[in-house]
């Protein structure tokens, strides 16, 4: 996780929303609903950029293929 915030931070800089979707393009392969990224934003605004990136790895949508 703290690997996946360090690659995000590079990719896009500091600005969270394109963190968010970065981390969506990387893991899911889409870009975030925006009730995502305002979700997301809150999350990483409580508990920081590494800590979504552990939730994002494990979310079933990264775990399981359809």
């Amino acid at each position: 996780a703290d690997r996946f915030a360090d690659r995000l931070e590079r990719d896009v800089g500091n600005d969270v929303k394109r963190q968010v979707a970065r981390a969506y393009e990387l893991a899911y392969c889409r870009a975030p609903q925006e009730a995502e990224v305002n979700a997301a934003t809150d999350f990483i605004s409580q508990y920081g950029l590494a800590a979504f990136c552990r939730v994002a790895m494990n979310a079933n949508e990264f775990l399981y293929v359809d």
